[in-house]
């Protein structure tokens, strides 16, 4: 994981076990699906993953290969289902979607699917496709005539067509851009915070409560609704914006409290930032990383349990919460 970033990847695999790691990537990243490559002897594909807000941008190159949402993988998914807007670029494919559309993409084009109806994706040559996961709920409230869209070809050389797909190739460049990713994420936690301890001098004692406010402040993470809009009035690049907040959020969860407890209150208790980095080592850290050691052993199992473990996380983040409040009520917070 860079970034934010996850990526799948043959490449390091015996050519023999190739095409069942596959399976199990492209059902841990998007849904539960069939996957039949072209030929076994050479095949080799890589998947990148970047979440950018609600939406999720994915990348996939590789050998050729058949992808099919069938009844059962629908019936299995309990309910976890999303919009995918399809641009290929470079080579043609096939796309057809059960009770609408079928067509040929060309290099550019797009196409929408709808993952709680059967479709069928081939692509004989070679796989380099970007799609956008975008939730059901959003989609129909931008969109309520979706249907009439599913499996059609949006030409991208013409049009609200070539909008959308300028717009995709910005979300696929941002992948790799990985200098202004490392810039905007050193700006939010290392520019903003020093500045707020350049002007500490100015606010002396009395003003040293506004101080610590301001400085807290300086070390919290974007959110994606302000870096869109502001983004937006300048004319920037917005596709970036929304990806580098979703990673500054991520990142400030370790971050932000490390920051404050390195320089709010340190005289009050000195072992206060060791115990505090020891359980952000712990509780986020350690996981995170056992996650990926296990993914490449467990990675398949995971995506063909996707919708369980989705109900396990739910039920374990609202045992957290309850755990934290019941510690506040103990402790006379409130």
């Amino acid at each position: 994981m860079n970034d934010g970033i996850r990526t799948w990847s043959t490449d390091g695999l015996p050519p023999a076990q190739r095409a069942d790691y596959w399976v199990g990537a492209v059902c841990d990243c998007f849904l539960d699906m069939e996957v039949e490559p072209g030929q076994r002897q050479g095949f080799s594909a890589t998947l990148a993953s970047m979440p950018c807000g609600s939406l999720q941008v994915n990348h996939v190159s590789g050998s050729a290969q058949r992808v099919r949402r069938t009844l059962q993988g629908i019936r299995r998914s309990e309910g976890e289902n999303f919009y995918y807007l399809l641009c290929k670029e470079s080579a043609p494919c096939q796309v057809a979607q059960d009770d609408a559309g079928s067509a040929r993409l060309l290099p550019g084009d797009l196409a929408l699917i709808d993952s709680r109806r059967r479709y069928l994706l081939e692509f004989p040559d070679v796989v380099d496709t970007v799609s956008i996961q975008i939730p059901i709920g959003w989609l129909d409230t931008w969109l309520p005539a979706a249907d009439r869209w599913l499996g059609q070809r949006v030409d991208g050389s013409a049009g609200w067509g070539r909008v959308l797909s300028t717009y995709v190739a910005q979300l696929r460049a941002g992948l790799g851009n990985w200098r202004l990713h490392t810039l905007v994420q050193l700006t939010t936690f290392v520019l903003f915070p020093a500045l707020a301890l350049l002007a500490r001098p100015f606010f002396g004692a009395e003003g040293d409560l506004l101080w610590q406010s301001i400085f807290f402040l300086c070390a919290l993470p974007s959110t994606v609704s302000t870096s869109v809009v502001m983004v937006s009035i300048a004319g920037g690049n917005l596709p970036a914006a929304i990806f580098n907040a979703s990673v500054s959020s991520l990142l400030g969860i370790v971050l932000t409290p490390l920051l404050a407890g390195a320089v709010l209150h340190t005289s009050a208790e000195s072992g206060h930032l060791w115990r505090l980095a020891t359980q952000l080592l712990w509780q986020v850290v350690l996981p995170v990383g056992a996650g990926l050691l296990l993914n490449g052993r467990f990675g398949a199992f995971a995506g063909r349990q996707k919708a369980r473990l989705r109900v396990f996380d739910q039920i374990t983040s609202l045992l957290i919460v309850f755990t934290a409040f019941c510690e506040s009520f103990a402790g006379g917070v409130f």
